[in-house]
């Protein structure tokens, strides 16, 4: 969304989900209060933030595109996954704790690194786009950028909030026994820019194949064929330090000395 949601539009969203329904919600950092009031009722957090981090980040790239590592093996979604992926413009993601139901479960499943920074201002108004650290307040990472949720449909009574089961029509399917949730503090890593960038297809993919109940096929799919062979290589800017260093300096430094050592040995072999 561009714009927060309108309460009627909630009102259905909420009934969905207590008929068994999946959410997907990708959220810039834009302020929607009505929406993080929303996924406040199912264990969600939403900070009006914007995550950066200096140290992990691709080489050409900035400190708000950072550089996921770390992730949460224990949700289904990113299981036996191992590579990294790029959320640009991102904010902070988190699990209400303690969460406001019981029938409620809100995991977080990727996080940035150590080095990272979620730096907010309480209230603030600006437009995603514009980015001002000026007077802002700095939490330290590693910071959740996307968190799964499931509601326990069974154990659920209606006029309990979140956990409220909606009468369901006698023309539709029984509810399911749980309804999910993914939200993530980023669109932009899904887009056609970015998705082919590191392990974000694979990411957005196992996404939604857990929202549809097809956890068989996460991690899973066959390789596509058509792509070429020769892969792109792409490095962290810590990363492209290390290999300047190593390439630019230690190997021609070493070459060098070494040249040394042996015009001196021969000079001093001449001599005697």
């Amino acid at each position: 969304p561009q714009t927060d949601l309108l309460a009627d539009e909630l009102d259905r969203l909420s009934s969905y989900l207590a008929r068994g329904g999946s959410l997907l919600f990708m959220l810039d950092p834009l302020p929607v209060p009505n929406l993080t009031n929303f996924l406040a009722r199912y264990g969600v957090l939403l900070d009006q933030d914007i995550v950066y981090d200096p140290q992990n980040r691709l080489f050409g790239g900035d400190a708000l595109s950072p550089l996921v590592s770390l992730y949460n093996t224990g949700v289904e979604i990113v299981k036996d996954f191992q590579i990294g992926t790029i959320f640009p413009l991102s904010r902070s993601v988190e699990p209400v704790s303690p969460p406001p139901a019981s029938v409620l479960k809100a995991e977080p499943f990727c996080r940035t690194g150590p080095g990272s920074w979620a730096r907010f201002r309480a209230g603030a108004e600006s437009p995603a786009g514009a980015v001002d650290f000026e007077g802002t307040k700095a939490r330290p990472g590693p910071i959740s950028l996307a968190v799964a949720a499931t509601i326990n449909l069974d154990h659920s009574t209606s006029g309990n909030g979140a956990a409220g089961n909606d009468p369901t029509p006698k023309d539709e399917q029984p509810p399911e026994q749980v309804a999910r949730l993914v939200v993530y503090g980023d669109s932009d890593f899904a887009s056609n820019a970015r998705l082919s960038l590191l392990g974000n297809r694979d990411l957005f993919l196992n996404t939604v194949q857990w929202l549809v109940r097809h956890e068989k096929f996460i991690t899973r799919r066959p390789k596509d064929t058509r792509q070429s062979k020769i892969s792109a290589l792409v490095l962290t800017a810590e990363q492209t330090r290390q290999l300047f260093l190593l390439a630019i300096v230690a190997e021609p430094g070493f070459i060098l000395i070494m040249g040394g050592l042996v015009s001196v040995y021969r000079r001093r072999h001449r001599r005697e």
